[in-house]
């Protein structure tokens, strides 16, 4: 409000009122909560696709075995018709395999197809990190 002369010169106040916040907080935590929520999906679901992309994907010796440091070969499709992802909480998720000999092929014979070190989870990270920001888009 302007106050007009008052005395000696201009004197300008402004009156503020905030009576709650509480409604839009709680739109907007619900809100970053469901971007979060569906961010976590998003990588899960990217992650199980370039895992099975890989595994179609791999380089093959003439035997039709994958080269070492790739992901393994599809033989029966037992592997990559494993590969699932579940939501475990709203901000959790995990990508995961219940196939018993998957963790000697990514460990044993070189064939990383879902570790740190494969080149899905490398993917997945980048394009988490490049999505990441659409969290906070509330």
């Amino acid at each position: 409000r302007n106050y007009g002369n008052r005395g000696s010169g201009n004197i300008m106040a402004t009156k503020v009122t905030v009576k709650s916040i509480k409604p839009m907080y709680k739109k907007a935590m619900s809100r970053y909560e469901d971007n979060a929520s569906r961010f976590v999906d998003r990588v899960g679901l990217f992650f199980v696709g370039s895992v099975k992309r890989a595994m179609q994907q791999t380089p093959q010796n003439i035997t039709g075995r994958s080269l070492k440091g790739n992901a393994p070969a599809i033989d029966t499709g037992l592997l990559v018709n494993s590969i699932s992802y579940k939501r475990i909480s709203s901000l959790e998720g995990k990508v995961f395999t219940n196939v018993e000999y998957a963790e000697y092929l990514e460990m044993n014979l070189d064939r990383p197809f879902m570790s740190k070190h494969s080149v899905p989870y490398i993917n997945t990270t980048r394009k988490a990190q490049s999505i990441a920001k659409m969290i906070g888009d509330v």
